[in-house]
């Protein structure tokens, strides 16, 4: 799983990336913490859909 700035202009074409506001603490850190409690398998499915 991606964790992007939504100000990264390739955040855009990255639909499966959990974006978050780097400028704000809280916003960082819903992100990861969504990033890290997904299960395997909502991990590996955006992955497998693009390759």
């Amino acid at each position: 799983m991606l964790v992007i700035s939504e100000f990264a202009g390739a955040s855009v074409e990255l639909p499966h990336a959990i974006r978050t506001n780097p400028y704000d603490g809280q916003s960082l850190k819903d992100g990861l913490q969504n990033a890290l409690v997904l299960d395997v398998t909502e991990k590996e499915t955006p992955h497998a859909a693009a390759v």
